[in-house]
């Protein structure tokens, strides 16, 4: 199939875009950086397309869609920790160019648009731990806009046609995931013990929280070229 890897260069993307590629898809990259600056897709690179670009450029990304049938939506600014402190910039940053992408995605008649949502801060304060049929309740502004992506493709899949596959994803770990940033704690306390580094450990002892492995992630996601629901 044609494949769309929107942020394919990125941790969770580049398996994505490998796992793609042991099936023998045809798969495109989208991403801020030409392919030759993104060494997590080094092994890749000479079976990818890539098209380097802003994802807020409406014109960019309506040319990479043509012809795609499946599209991966790993784009994603900021982190929880930084929006925070800024909830504008998530509506500035990823709802409006999210939204303009379903309607793109709708538009030129792609087949199943696939987002990796959130499986922790859409689902906010809890207590103890949480099973599938608890109902979110976010508070911190990048679950509120992951959330509101998730039901806006509810939305289109209704009005428009557009399939859509949401994974909710909990603390993805594994090769390629930055120790520089303020997520991914499994990398961050890896990399402090190899360097030798004290290990920081925020908040009171109760939180509860589930690791599961990036190539892990990418063999579940594939299984939304298998099936298409019909739209009724």
């Amino acid at each position: 199939m044609n494949v769309l890897v929107l942020g394919g260069g990125g941790f969770l993307g580049s398996h994505m875009v490998e796992r793609l590629l042991q099936e023998g898809h045809r798969v495109t990259v989208f991403d801020r950086q030409p392919l030759c600056e993104l060494p997590r897709l080094r092994q890749a690179q000479p079976a990818v397309r890539s098209v380097a670009a802003d994802f807020r450029d409406s014109e960019a990304l309506k040319a990479v869609l043509r012809g795609q049938q499946v599209v991966y939506h790993f784009i994603w600014a900021g982190s929880p920790a930084a929006s925070w402190g800024r909830p504008e910039k998530e509506v500035e940053d990823n709802l409006g160019a999210s939204l303009n992408l379903l309607q793109l995605a709708a538009e030129m008649g792609i087949r199943k648009l696939v987002f990796p949502s959130s499986g922790g801060t859409i689902y906010g304060p809890q207590a103890g731990a949480i099973t599938e049929g608890v109902l979110p309740r976010p508070v911190n502004p990048h679950g509120i806009m992951k959330l509101t992506v998730e039901h806006l493709l509810g939305y289109y899949r209704q009005a428009r046609g557009l399939g859509a596959d949401i994974y909710r994803i909990g603390n993805a770990y594994g090769p390629r995931q930055p120790a520089d940033r303020p997520q991914g704690v499994v990398a961050a306390w890896v990399y402090r013990i190899i360097h030798s580094q004290p290990i920081h450990v925020y908040g009171d002892a109760e939180t509860l929280r589930d690791y599961v492995h990036v190539q892990d992630v990418s063999e579940l996601m594939m299984w939304s070229l298998t099936c298409f629901p019909k739209i009724n």
